[in-house]
């Protein structure tokens, strides 16, 4: 928790060869989020880490506020997993200003942190000013067809982005015609995942068919 996480920060402080920093499921919290910013990624003197793994802790959009902050303030950082939080839209707000500007950032995953439309269209945006991100993560989220349809008009201009990753995301068969286009035009994207949207539309209609006929 964020007393831990204020121990190892200490501990940091005196370590210049660190890289990779993994902290799953380590009930950080906001509050452990906000230590782990200014005593660690934004500190002065701080170890060379490029690779935060966040995974299942806890953590907001208030929590995204304190990470934007050291994305555009470290140059270190290129990998950076969020899998399993509670980020939400305003959570991928945060994270879309701080893409706007840090041209570091290789690496984001995000899957699985109830992101929906509007979260989905400012990352779709931020994205179009980013020229250093190739992997963008957001299976398991709700960015629905308005969502899609963003993220397909910007991968038709985008030229770094090689692999995004939007399944299970509550959108149908309506969105598929967005990617067909933007597929066509785009030369950088080589891994696009889709799967498990219109899966999920099909099951839908199957439900009201059912509510029919009662």
């Amino acid at each position: 928790g964020p007393s831990g996480m204020r121990e190892l920060a200490k501990q940091l402080a005196f370590n210049d060869q660190l890289q990779e920093l993994y902290l799953s499921g380590c009930d950080l919290g906001d509050e452990g989020v906000e230590i782990l910013c200014d005593q660690v990624l934004r500190a002065k003197k701080r170890p060379p880490i490029n690779k935060v793994d966040l995974f299942d802790n806890n953590i907001t959009c208030k929590g995204m506020e304190f990470l934007k902050a050291a994305l555009i303030e470290n140059p270190d950082i290129t990998d950076l997993f969020l899998w399993n939080n509670q980020i939400g839209n305003f959570g991928a707000g945060h994270l879309a200003q701080a893409l706007k500007s840090n041209q570091t950032l290789i690496r984001l995953q995000m899957s699985g942190n109830v992101v929906g439309c509007m979260g989905a269209k400012d990352l779709a945006d931020a994205l179009s000013y980013n020229q250093t991100l190739t992997e963008l993560g957001l299976h398991s989220n709700s960015v629905g067809e308005s969502g899609a349809k963003a993220f397909a008009e910007m991968i038709q201009t985008q030229e770094t982005l090689k692999i995004l990753n939007l399944g299970n995301n509550c959108f149908g068969l309506k969105a598929r015609p967005f990617f067909t286009a933007a597929m066509t035009v785009n030369k950088a994207v080589t891994n696009l995942y889709i799967a498990w949207n219109f899966k999920f539309e099909r099951a839908t209609k199957k439900k009201k068919k059912g509510k029919k006929k009662k």
